[in-house]
């Protein structure tokens, strides 16, 4: 997101001042979860994308057993 701002005061007897206000918003597409990345989870960590565009990150659980 960008923001600028500006005024301007003219030089003449008239001394007319003018000011600007602009906001503008870019889109631009990006990984979500880089590639080189998926090698720096910890053990058992998953990153799944689900069907609807939906992201979680989870992690399989370590199961113990009792003797």
């Amino acid at each position: 997101m960008a923001l600028r701002y500006g005024h301007n005061v003219d030089s003449h007897v008239q001394d007319e001042y003018t000011a600007s206000y602009q906001e503008q918003i870019m889109e631009a597409e990006a990984e979500f979860f880089p590639a080189a990345m998926l090698g720096e989870l910890p053990p058992l960590h998953f990153i799944a994308r689900l069907s609807g565009g939906r992201t979680l990150k989870g992690r399989f659980p370590i199961l113990l057993t009792q003797p």
